[in-house]
């Protein structure tokens, strides 16, 4: 199957590109969560291109510059780099600029916050080295990393030395079903790139996985593909979260066990805490972290006037993959530990839909109905996407304006048969709880379902044209 792994990251090689192509030094920062493509995305850009690519480590600070010296040598074709037994950073920097004379250099330095890690004053330092060496040369940096939060910290926060030299920062994210679908042939049907959409999320290394196995255009192989890289316990993706976690932090039990908790159905802060047995309060450091990391997500109904404060935010498993594996890998663990995986493929086959697919389908929805705002509900002026929920009431999906009054409210149906207007009754009901300017606003309806619409219910939109009748489309 052959397709190039770089969709959708066109505006991103774009931006490098422009960076690449200035008249002065450029200092770039590219980041985001683990397995979204930051490496391949700097290789692609690095092809035809003079420099050096540096993969840092948690290892000391002095194994990482003697590897640095070591392919800093061979790229410049410098003896004494050879030969010397350590050679200082300053030199080694000055050597870069002296090279770019004649050409310019690209500099990347990836997982860039280990460096910190290992020796707290090495951003101060290689501040120094930019302000004095590398801004005056013909060079591009590009410092990249994985723990958002520490990348943060040390390159973007204004407390930090780095701050304010950056020329560009790109933060890589997921794709979308949209530009998962050109990874896949153009016949496979859209139950078949959703269904495989609900494993990968837009992770491009959890697709690039599944693809080299997945040959088929039906489910048959999808199912196989889940029992060979996801079930068998030598699979790479076996235990994944374990993986993730550990590449971060280094407690990694309880954020284990406040990721299964949410997974389990605990989405408030106090059922979390009270599923895990501990004080609410001691729980916000590990969502935070876990937020920092793009695992979990806090939400809030799209209505609140203060999100930071509301009282009514939920807690949300963030990352496709990782809702797959704590819904269907982890809770069947013994059996897999007997290589029992047709017993338990069968079980997922079962629910997969009802307990997650379902949730999957609404998330893309949102994704298309944000695309649609700059298009067929552009008069509305959308600014606002996300949910809706009470005490009482839950709505899929919700967006806002303030400019022009308006209150989109949806639903989304992954069923079998077409949605009819009891759908859109029910809805209309529901916005009778929301409050948000009642009375001075205009009600606008978005109605997505996998199996299609009843007559009765496209006759309804077709009269009235504030109800909206969407089908994902995925080429």
């Amino acid at each position: 199957m052959g397709g190039t792994p770089f969709i959708n990251r066109e505006k991103e090689l774009e931006t490098l590109e422009k960076e690449y192509q200035r008249s002065d030094a450029a200092f770039v920062v590219v980041y985001g969560r683990r397995r979204i493509g930051k490496t391949a995305l700097l290789r692609q850009f690095m092809e035809g291109k003079k420099g050096l690519y540096f993969l840092a480590t948690q290892e000391a600070m002095h194994i990482n510059q003697r590897q640095f010296q070591r392919q800093l040598a061979k790229i410049l074709d410098t003896p004494y780099l050879s030969s010397v037994e350590k050679v200082s950073w300053e030199l080694m920097v000055e050597e870069i600029a002296r090279a770019s004379h004649h050409e310019r250099m690209v500099i990347i330095l990836d997982e860039f916050q280990y460096l910190g890690m290992v020796d707290p004053s090495f951003p101060s330092q290689f501040q120094r080295l930019w302000d004095t060496i590398l801004k005056q040369a013909n060079v591009m940096v590009v410092l990249c990393g994985s723990l958002i939060s520490m990348i943060e910290s040390q390159v973007l926060h204004y407390q930090s030395p780095l701050y304010g030299r950056r020329t560009a920062q790109i933060k890589l994210k997921s794709m979308g079903l949209q530009e998962f679908g050109h990874f896949w042939p153009r016949e496979m049907t859209l139950e078949g790139k959703l269904w495989r959409y609900g494993v990968t999320g837009g992770i491009p290394k959890y697709i690039e996985i599944l693809r080299s196995v997945d040959q088929g255009l039906h489910l048959d192989t999808f199912w196989e593909t889940i029992r060979m890289e996801v079930l068998s316990r030598n699979a790479l993706l076996h235990e994944e979260p374990y993986f993730l976690l550990s590449q971060e932090i280094k407690e990694v039990g309880n954020y284990f066990s406040v990721l299964r908790a949410i997974a389990q159905g605990n989405h408030k802060a106090g059922e979390i805490a009270r599923a895990l047995q501990v004080k609410e309060i001691n729980l916000r450091h590990y969502l935070k972290t876990l937020m920092d990391l793009e695992m979990v997500e806090r939400q809030v109904p799209i209505t609140e006037k203060n999100p930071e404060k509301s009282k009514m935010s939920l807690y949300i498993i963030k990352d496709e993959y990782l809702r797959f594996w704590f819904h269907f890998v982890h809770p069947y663990q013994n059996e897999l530990e007997m290589d029992q995986q047709e017993q338990v493929i069968q079980r997922i086959k079962e629910t997969y839909v009802e307990n997650h697919l379902s949730y999957v389908y609404e998330t893309v929805c949102l994704q298309d109905l944000i695309n649609r705002s700059a298009n067929e509900l552009k008069i509305h002026e959308l600014n606002r996407f996300g949910k809706w929920w009470n005490r009482n009431q839950e709505v899929d999906l919700a967006a806002l304006s303030e400019a022009t009054n308006t209150l989109l409210l949806g639903e989304c149906k992954l069923t079998q048969k077409p949605m009819d207007a009891g759908v859109l009754k029910k809805l209309r009901e529901k916005a009778n709880d929301v409050t948000w300017k009642k009375g001075d606003r205009l009600l606008v309806y978005a109605l997505y379902s996998f199996a299609g619409f009843s007559d009765n219910l496209q006759k309804i939109a077709k009269d009235d044209q504030n109800v909206y009748l969407f089908n994902l489309s995925v080429t």
